[in-house]
């Protein structure tokens, strides 16, 4: 009985995490995408606001892209998971919290330092199991079998011309398949370990940079100027201890991941704040991963050594999949910081979807406010709250028909304090 529950359990995480084609490894739930904002946009983590609170998972260089004080994100509620298979109780869910401080608002120093630090947890819960005994039936006790990420980000942002955010991520994985105790073998299915994620961002302010260099004003009408940023990401994640789940020569690797990114963002800012406000921008985004184990038919495995097989032209500018590489695109358009729609696609060995997502943004929402009754912006609380304060609700869906992730809903908040108003 209890065997069969492992086997069906880890039957369905196999199922999307695709690590057929690359190896089996344990715990692939460490693949899956735990950003609402990410999932909108084809699972992707590169071009993600750095005030997304969960956006250091995907690569921890992220969070020394962040400029803000405080960020916190939840799911509210947590998602059904595989809703093919419709188990009420399989649910995955994350929240995060970081704090980010700028050294130049205390020192003098010729170019921007941010020190950041951050925690995340993931949980995907599968349910409640009944444990029968050997004489019938009768339930002699019940059991939620679960997997979890416990994370600690740390990272560090350098700004001049460019900006630059480097980052480690602590991960404390446990995996409970079944019990232990009456009725079970001792140890069956279940298995702690620990890796380490690390990660950079580059992004180049391409107009910014212009302006710096020439000493000049792009500005095209009064106080509106263009906007062109491109971002580069590369990240190695899940880099630890295999999970010994019955004995260490049993012993199931880590899915080590290797992800290289690139995106693009084009549009126009206001000046009429004390930060650009986006007016208008559309942002594209593509990335390549791939799952760095090799198992061999004898079941020994080994893991690949620096990017795998990733082509940087093919891979990510060209955004093509492989056998072995995971491709994934995305596209964000977004006004006045109020309203983003999200679309993109995912093209993984035995799983291809296509997604999409929408935000709605407090503080995009006030400066809109702000913008039609000068009256108010000048002195006002409303302006200190769209300037330093912000609540985000963002949505993401995978839909995909012969994809067994079909119809799955993402649904969160994302809060963001960027500075305390008044205090230096």
């Amino acid at each position: 009985m209890l065997k069969g529950i492992a086997l069906f359990v880890c039957l369905l995480l196999v199922t999307f995490s695709s690590a057929r084609s690359q190896g089996e490894t344990a715990v692939p739930f460490l693949l899956f995408t735990p950003s609402i904002e990410a999932n909108g946009m084809g699972g992707i983590g590169t071009g993600l606001s750095p005030e997304n609170a969960l956006a250091p998972y995907h690569n921890p260089g992220t969070l020394g892209l962040f400029r803000g004080f405080l960020s916190g994100g939840f799911y509210a509620p947590a998602t059904n998971w595989l809703p093919l298979f419709q188990i009420s109780d399989l649910k995955y869910s994350a929240w995060a919290v970081n704090a980010g401080v700028r050294l130049n608002d205390y020192l003098s120093l010729p170019f921007n330092l941010i020190v950041a630090a951050g925690y995340s947890r993931i949980d995907l819960n599968m349910g409640r199991f009944t444990i029968t005994g050997p004489t019938g039936p009768q339930p002699i006790g019940y059991f939620e079998p679960h997997e979890s990420s416990s994370n600690e980000t740390f990272a560090i942002g350098l700004g001049y011309i460019m900006r630059i955010g480097v980052g480690v991520t602590f991960k404390s994985i446990k995996s409970a398949l079944s019990p232990v105790g009456t009725e079970a073998e001792q140890g069956l299915a279940t298995a702690s370990s620990s890796a380490i994620d690390y990660g950079f961002a580059v992004q180049l302010p391409v107009v910014e940079a212009i302006e710096n260099l020439a000493g000049v004003s792009l500005e095209v009408l009064p106080k509106i100027k263009p906007v062109f940023d491109v971002t580069f990401t590369s990240a190695k994640s899940n880099r630890g201890d295999p999970m010994v789940y019955v004995d260490a020569a049993q012993a199931d690797p880590l899915p080590r991941l290797a992800t290289l990114g690139l995106a693009s963002e084009l549009g126009v800012v206001s000046l009429l704040f004390g930060d650009e406000w986006k007016v208008a921008t559309f942002k594209i985004s593509r990335e390549a991963q791939q799952v760095l184990v090799n198992r061999n038919p004898d079941g020994t495995w080994k893991y690949i050594d620096g990017t795998g097989d990733i082509s940087f032209a093919d891979n990510v500018i060209g955004g093509k999949a492989g056998p072995k590489i995971y491709s994934r695109k995305g596209w964000q358009f977004q006004i006045a910081e109020a309203l983003y729609l999200r679309g993109g696609s995912m093209d993984l060995p035995y799983l291809k979807c296509k997604t999409s997502g929408f935000g709605i943004q407090l503080s995009g929402l006030l400066k809109v406010l702000l913008a039609l009754a000068p009256e108010i912006r000048e002195g006002t609380w409303v302006r200190d709250l769209a300037e330093n304060f912000d609540i985000q609700y963002q949505t993401g869906s995978y839909t995909g028909t012969s994809s067994p992730i079909d119809d799955t809903n993402f649904k969160g908040f994302n809060i963001v304090l960027k500075k305390i108003p008044y205090v230096r």
